[in-house]
């Protein structure tokens, strides 16, 4: 009889290590879903709370001198950062590296308040009158038109 009380006292106590053991890693995967999921809704909040507007007049967007100028309105709920980093511009489906944003009588983005973009492309590129597609990405918030060079 001592044996076997030894013997279930040592299964007893690896049991309970198993159990703790199971109870920790269950701990931590329930953490990481529960992180991953607050992210993923801060994202969306975000995209919901966002907008962008193209407001040019797409018979008229304007180039001079290997410039493009797209105007881009807040139009959300929420701020939007005025980082040129956080924007990408695409002329007929080419991701143009050379952007410059500049929010006019602001120093922030906020909503309602618009933003000019430079849009450096090569000289001759694009000629008045050609027809061009803009696409403007600014974190997860897009917008495009279809317009003229004016």
């Amino acid at each position: 009889m001592a044996g076997s009380s030894g013997s279930e006292l040592i299964i007893f106590i690896a049991s309970i290590l198993i159990a703790a053991s199971v109870a920790g890693v269950i701990t931590t995967e329930v953490y990481f879903a529960t992180d991953s999921f607050r992210e993923s809704v801060t994202n969306i909040d975000k995209q919901i709370r966002g907008d962008i507007t193209i407001i040019n007049d797409p018979s008229m967007i304007p180039e001079e001198n290997g410039t493009i100028e797209i105007y881009v309105k807040n139009s959300g709920a929420s701020t939007l950062p005025e980082d040129p980093q956080y924007t990408n511009v695409m002329l007929d489906g080419v991701h143009i590296e050379d952007v410059d944003l500049a929010v006019l009588n602001s120093d922030t983005w906020r909503p309602g308040d618009t933003a000019k973009l430079e849009v450096g492309v090569d000289e001759g590129q694009f000629e008045s009158g050609d027809d061009i597609k803009v696409l403007v990405y600014v974190e997860s918030l897009k917008d495009e038109i279809t317009g003229r060079i004016a």
